[in-house]
Order: C-alpha cells, then sequence, then structure tokens
C-alpha cells in the first residue's frame, strides 16, 4: 500500500528519533546486532570466505556503531589472550610478523586512537590510508581473525625481583660493546673473538654473583623469557638459541608454529641469553647470506636446505665454544662456593621445565645439505678464540 507524503516523513522522522535513541543507548556499548555482524564476520573470513566479501552488512551499518562494536570485540580478544599467556611484547611481535600496517597501527591505539571524535574512527582511519571503508574494515578482520586464533601459553614469562646494580649496568655495556663491535665488523674471526669475549666476561660475573647468593644463602628460583625469531628457517635458528642457552646453564622449548623460545634460566644468565643469542642470529644471518643462492649440478635450486643446514652447524659449533668460553671463566674462579649454588640453580630450571612443559621433547633438526653443513662449521671455526686481550681492553674500559 502506498504511503502519502504526510506519512513518508512521519516515517522518517520516527526512524530519525529511533537512530538518535540507539546512539544514545549504545555510547560506551555497541548494540548486539553490529556486534553479531562483527562475529559472524570473523567466522565466515576464518571459514576462508575473502575478508571483502564479508564486510557488506558492516559498511551498510551506521559507522559509528560498527566502529565502537570493533573496538569492544579488539579489546575483548586482547584481554582473553593476556589471561591466556600472552604478554605486551608478545602481541606486539605477532603483529609485527602478522599483520599489515593498517592493522598495527590500529591495534597500538586502541585503548586511546588519537581521533577527532566528529566521526566514526574508522572513517578517519579509512581517510589516512586511503583504504575506503570496506578496506579499512577488511583490515581490521583479518587482524581479529588472526588474534583470535593464537594458541593458548599456559605458561607465564616471569622476572623475579633482581636489582640491576651499578656494576652490572656496567659489565652489560662492556658486553653490548663487544656485540655491536662483532656485529659490525666484515671479518669472521674478528667476530668470533668478540663474541667470545662477551661470553666469558658474562661467564665471570654470573659466578661471582652466584658465590654472592651462596653467603647471603638466596634461594633459588628460575625465571622465564621468550625469544623470538623471524622465518624463515625458524627451527634451525632455535638450535643457535638452544646452544647459547646450554652453554649459560639455562634450558629452551621451541613453540614453532608461533615463532618464539621459551628460555628457562637464572635472571642473570636470561640476560646473556637473550644478548647473545640476539647477536649471534645477526652475525650468522650476515655469514649464511654471504654464501648467496646454492644449486645442484642439474640447476635445482638447494639454498633453502644449504641455509638451514648452515644455520644448524654454526649454532653447534657455536655453542661449543662458547661452553669452553664458559669453562674457561669457571676454572679461573675455582671458588669451591660456587657448585652448591650451580647445582641448586640447575635443579630450579629442571622443576620449572618440568611444571611447564611436562609433555616437552627432543627437537631434531634435518641436515639435508652436506656442504651447508661444513660451511657453518668453517664460518664457526674461523677464530680460535684467543679472548684474553679483548677482555683486558673491555674490564679497562
Amino acid at each position: 500500500m502506498k504511503q502519502s507524503k504526510q506519512q513518508r516523513r512521519a516515517t522518517r522522522q520516527r526512524k530519525r528519533g529511533r537512530d538518535r535513541s540507539h546512539r544514545q543507548e549504545w555510547i560506551g556499548q555497541p548494540p548486539g546486532d553490529v556486534t553479531y555482524q562483527w562475529s559472524l564476520a570473523v567466522f565466515r573470513h576464518a571459514a576462508g570466505m575473502p575478508a571483502a566479501q564479508c564486510v557488506g552488512a558492516l559498511v551498510a551499518s551506521p559507522g559509528g556503531l560498527v566502529d565502537a562494536a570493533g573496538a569492544a570485540i579488539t579489546r575483548d580478544i586482547l584481554d582473553s589472550l593476556v589471561d591466556s599467556g600472552w604478554t605486551p611484547n608478545d602481541l606486539a611481535e605477532i603483529a609485527r610478523r602478522r599483520l599489515n600496517e593498517p592493522a598495527r597501527m590500529y591495534l597500538r591505539s586502541i585503548d586511546g586512537p588519537p581521533y577527532d571524535g566528529a566521526q566514526p574512527c574508522l572513517s578517519q582511519w579509512a581517510g589516512q590510508h586511503e583504504l575506503g571503508r570496506e578496506g579499512v574494515l577488511a583490515a581490521i578482520l583479518e587482524m581479529l581473525v588472526i588474534l583470535s586464533n593464537l594458541p593458548r601459553l599456559a605458561q607465564a614469562v616471569t622476572d623475579s625481583a633482581h636489582h640491576v646494580d651499578t656494576v652490572e649496568e656496567r659489565m652489560l655495556a662492556k658486553v653490548r660493546a663487544l656485540l655491536a663491535k662483532a656485529e659490525s665488523t666484515e671479518f669472521e674471526a674478528e667476530a668470533e673473538a668478540l663474541t667470545g669475549a662477551a661470553q666469558k666476561l658474562m661467564s665471570r660475573y654470573a659466578l661471582d654473583a652466584a658465590t654472592v647468593e651462596h653467603d647471603k644463602c638466596t634461594a633459588q628460583q628460575a625465571d622465564v623469557r621468550r625469544i623470538w625469531l623471524d622465518a624463515p628457517y625458524v627451527r634451525a635458528k632455535s638450535a643457535l638459541v638452544s646452544a647459547v642457552a646450554r652453554a649459560n646453564r639455562s634450558r629452551t622449548v621451541l613453540l614453532e608454529e608461533v615463532g618464539f623460545v621459551t628460555v628457562i634460566g637464572s635472571a642473570t644468565d636470561l640476560r646473556t641469553v637473550e644478548l647473545l643469542s640476539t647477536s649471534l642470529l645477526l652475525q650468522a644471518t650476515r655469514a649464511m647470506v654471504a654464501f648467496g643462492g646454492q644449486r645442484s649440478r642439474s640447476g635445482v635450486s638447494q639454498t633453502r636446505s644449504f641455509r638451514q643446514s648452515f644455520l644448524v652447524a654454526y649454532g653447534q659449533r657455536i655453542g661449543e665454544r662458547l661452553v669452553q668460553a664458559d669453562q674457561s671463566a669457571r676454572a679461573e674462579t675455582d671458588d669451591p662456593r660456587l657448585l652448591p649454588v650451580l647445582a641448586a640453580r640447575s635443579r630450579s630450571v629442571d622443576e620449572k621445565l618440568e611444571a611447564l612443559f611436562p609433555d616437552a621433547s627432543a627437537l631434531d633438526v634435518a641436515i639435508s645439505n652436506g656442504a651447508g653443513w661444513a660451511a657453518g662449521r668453517a664460518a664457526a671455526e674461523l677464530a680460535l678464540f684467543d679472548v684474553g686481550p679483548l677482555l683486558e681492553s673491555a674490564q679497562a674500559g
């Protein structure tokens, strides 16, 4: 039945009134139908439907309500992830690896976006990134699907109350200087020697700190950290981190599908593992890339197998050298108070590992390229680790 002009005008006025009441009702709390549209879009995109096809209903809905609902859902997912063991640093790392730039910026500003309140925030976002309303909603939808599918991390990253005093700060500054030189030099032998000097310096400090803990009867407590690894070759890179950890009385567990290694050890040892691992991964990657692409005699690419084998071999040999540097520092300390402290520390690490990862098993990394293995060993063998002069120079500084 057709309506008269007056009836149509009255209908429009009633509709505008309902819209105003809805906006007032949902200030700070989005209405259920828009939340449902977001949830349905997330479900469909997770099931394989392209994001652009999932946001049609959202594009057609009032912008302010859609924006508020999207922000509320994002906050709910972030809160759930924090409850599931994810730290702010972990979320930043996963965003850097898996989200596009608009989504990363939206995630960083979700708790206080710098927007003009006169228009919906995602509308302003669309203008900033020249994506259009549909493009921005699709980017946010992709972010929600990625975040909602992250696994639960039952283990919480801990850091016991450890005061970093002036002596430790000076030691860490010297170590960072040594590692910076190792990362900048073009000579592998010099890089190896500088890294060995850093390990020995940190080992001496850790052993001295252990004797102080013995005198104070300090209970040994294992801490937990995560070291994120960039693809590709995550498993091979984790073997390098594991080698560094073993040389520093720590244990590791790899969560390969996410991309990080959990390291368990004392607070002092974990700082050593973090510093050395970061530096050595940079040095190993530089040495690996210097070999360029690799092909078989028949022209088939072998670059991936070469590089993975290179990294595993490099990590194994570097680990052996770091153990030698640590043992040298321990021999020079030669303090009977060390043995009970280190034994207690080892038990604490093993207990924490068993509590957090009762089903953990040994990790095997396949070596399928002999040339890559030999090149990796050779890159780690170039120096004899004559670290005495370097240590004297660092300590004098």
